[in-house]
């Protein structure tokens, strides 16, 4: 089974302690303990890197028998370490204090996350099929990341069209990177000149969504252009 969704998350625990800390970072002088400035919640940190790591990953390569598999960071309570669920799997890791992580830098904390990424996919491995050839295949796709320097910008060439009159093309992209998270863009080029004649982001930025299935698929016609979801609603149009 292909894997095709990675979260990775906090316990309900360490969500608690992570509503605390935020409600804290609003109100300095009642502070009972030192924070970093201008903290975000935890989720924003691994998008990412997690959603990087899935486009690097072979898509021919099974995990677990999983098409998702849930990394959480705190206490388990009365779940299992990790569990397979109907196609989905859990996977905790309880050796972890948030304070610690929001006190390492940016680029920490991008090593942190996919390291843990990295070994949380290898010790899932490790108690279920033992595969040597998986587990290169999760520590090389580890290293492309790193690689890539934590940012990708990618061409979603389903989305990409040609103007009714062959004048332009206009092409959007999939970008992640820690400034934005996940931003997609659009560029309108004149196919002859190769000048760029319009270049725009398709939402606000930064976000932390995946929106694969919100800029599903797109249509063109004399005077528009325009991107559909999977459910066929307009969610982007823009005048050509």
């Amino acid at each position: 089974m292909r894997l095709s969704i990675l979260t990775v998350e906090l316990s309900d625990f360490e969500s608690k302690v992570m509503k605390d800390l935020l409600e804290q970072n609003k109100k300095p002088m009642i502070q009972r303990v030192k924070l970093p400035k201008n903290i975000k919640p935890f989720r924003y940190y691994p998008h990412h890197i997690k959603e990087i790591f899935l486009i690097l990953f072979p898509k021919n390569v099974g995990i677990n028998d999983s098409s998702k598999i849930a990394i959480v960071f705190g206490p388990r309570g009365d779940e299992p370490i990790f569990n397979n669920v109907l196609g989905v799997t859990n996977y905790f890791i309880e050796v972890f204090n948030l304070i610690n992580f929001y006190e390492l830098n940016d680029s920490e904390k991008e090593m942190f996350l996919l390291e843990n990424i990295k070994n949380s996919l290898i010790n899932i491995v490790n108690n279920n099929s033992k595969d040597e050839e998986i587990i290169k295949q999760i520590t090389t796709t580890a290293d492309r990341v790193v690689e890539s320097k934590f940012s990708l910008e990618i061409e979603v060439k389903k989305l990409s069209k040609i103007s009714i009159d062959k004048k332009y093309k206009i092409s959007v992209y999939r970008v992640l990177n820690k400034e934005v998270g996940e931003g997609w863009k659009y560029i309108k080029t004149n196919r002859k000149t190769k000048q760029i004649i319009e270049e725009n982001w398709l939402e606000n930025i930064p976000n932390y969504l995946n929106r694969t299935d919100f800029y599903k698929r797109s249509e063109i016609n004399v005077n528009q252009y325009i991107i559909k979801d999977y459910l066929g609603n307009i969610r982007y149009k823009m005048i050509i």
